[in-house]
């Protein structure tokens, strides 16, 4: 009798499990989890072209149409970014790099937070620094791929072929007082300082003499 109950009992439970499976069960596989852009930033996702100030050695040496994403940069002619910027040695490598996105580098420009730890990079062939609040674009290149100018320039002026030369002018300074009667004038002074270049050199001569009434 014992065991009849004990069997009918197991029977039991075996069925209630069956008939209500556990809540948790038909959600076990759910994936809550979104890719892609979220809804309402598209736009800024999306591709923009642009006109930029292009600076080289902190100097500004013209304008390019570029075309930026978040974090990228491409320039739409890398020719034109070349022509720019002379000091640049043309090469397919550095042509192949500005024609690419590049990266805008964005943590690298000046802010409030960030000053005298900014403004620069050491790119192993050439890169940039966006700016997209004043759109400009700071172009830094590695050493090598830099022309070296030499200094032609003369410290001094150079030697004039012209021949003796002489300048002179004369002046007069007059002085008196008006009276009653007459107009009394005195210390007439007669200047000539003349100047006489043979050359380069200069002779520079100044005489006057007074002369009383």
């Amino acid at each position: 009798m014992a065991t009849a109950r004990s069997f009918v009992r197991n029977v039991l439970c075996l069925a209630a499990l069956t008939i209500n499976p556990p809540a948790h069960a038909g959600t076990a596989n759910v994936e809550l989890g979104t890719t892609g852009t979220p809804a309402g930033f598209d736009e800024l996702a999306r591709a923009r072209e642009n006109l930029v100030d292009i600076y080289f050695g902190g100097r500004k040496v013209g304008e390019a149409l570029v075309i930026t994403k978040p974090g990228s940069l491409q320039f739409k002619s890398a020719r034109d970014v070349l022509e720019k910027i002379p000091e640049l040695i043309p090469s397919p490598e550095l042509t192949s790099i500005l024609t690419a996105e590049l990266p805008t580098n964005d943590d690298a420009v000046c802010r409030a937070g960030n000053a005298g730890n900014c403004g620069v990079i050491t790119p192993d062939v050439v890169g940039i620094i966006y700016d997209a609040d004043r759109f400009r674009v700071d172009v830094f290149a590695n050493p090598k791929f830099l022309k070296v100018f030499s200094e032609e320039g003369q410290g001094f002026l150079p030697v004039p072929n012209a021949p003796l030369s002489l300048t002179s002018s004369v002046g007069l300074a007059l002085s008196g007082s008006l009276g009653q009667s007459s107009v009394q004038s005195s210390r007439p002074d007669r200047r000539r300082p003349p100047q006489c270049a043979p050359s380069r050199e200069l002779i520079h001569g100044h005489w006057s003499w007074p002369r009383d009434r």
